[in-house]
């Protein structure tokens, strides 16, 4: 990644230390610690939140029932853990954590496409987003407990919603810093039409890093665009999944690389 030309604060390459860091994250929290997480084999990360567990902070985990979650073993059993074992939908796809939501001066969230698992945290080209601000960490925090099924340390299975029989239950536009941040929630909240309207209203460049490209409409955004003269350019991770668009942007024009290639 060229940060120099960056036209804010750049970008950091975490080479390989991202569970380090995401363990120091964890180490902040002192009063409440929420992690939805898709798959977890990492012993580094468990650890920091065995650690807070011992300093007195209440932890909630959410995982997905499908995958292995093997270094869930090494978790003090202290931790709810509340695991997605209906099949609609593909599963409990999350990757964030919660930090003193009801703190505004230690509320931080950690968001991003990271599954906590030796291949997205060492290997997989992958990103990890930290912010610091308390609107956000309770809109995170309400997604959470629809999943969790209620707002108390214990999961409570019977009301607990996944997938489809989520609701639109989050507000979507914050002021961080002075700067407009927008969160969706799949499936309820409308994100391929949020993700569309951004792409509709482009007038110079548009960059994507995906894992895979199969949403048409996104698709045919991405053509409109370029078409328009917008300059369009990214990565995607397999240009051969089913369903995928990728050859249908490139026969276009459009500059994607395939960084399975």
């Amino acid at each position: 990644v060229d940060t120099s030309v960056s036209q804010g604060t750049p970008a950091v390459s975490a080479l390989g230390s991202i569970a380090d860091s995401i363990a120091a994250y964890i180490d902040l929290a002192q009063s409440t610690l929420d992690v939805a997480v898709y798959n977890t084999s990492n012993y580094t990360i468990v650890g920091a939140v065995n650690d807070a567990l011992a300093r007195g902070v209440q932890v909630r985990w959410i995982a997905e029932g499908a995958n292995a979650n093997f270094a869930l073993s090494a978790l003090n059993n202290g931790v709810p853990v509340l695991y997605r074992t209906n099949s609609p939908g593909s599963g409990m796809h999350n990757k964030f954590v919660v930090i003193d939501a009801d703190d505004p001066a230690n509320a931080h969230v950690l968001s991003g496409s990271t599954n906590f698992t030796q291949g997205n945290l060492f290997d997989d080209p992958n990103n990890l987003v930290i912010v610091r601000d308390q609107a956000l960490a309770l809109a995170y925090t309400l997604e959470f407990e629809e999943m969790w099924g209620g707002s108390g340390p214990q999961p409570v299975p019977a009301n607990s919603r996944f997938g489809e029989d989520k609701t639109d239950n989050t507000p979507h536009r914050f002021q961080v810093g002075g700067t407009l941040v927008e969160s969706f929630f799949s499936p309820s909240d409308g994100t391929t039409h949020a993700i569309r309207e951004h792409l509709d209203a482009a007038q110079a460049s548009i960059e994507l890093a995906l894992f895979i490209l199969t949403e048409n409409t996104l698709r045919d955004a991405l053509l409109e665009a370029h078409a328009e003269g917008v300059w369009v350019r990214g990565v995607v991770d397999d240009a051969n999944a089913p369903g995928s668009d990728f050859f249908t942007l490139t026969s276009a024009g459009i500059d994607l690389y395939d960084h399975s290639a």
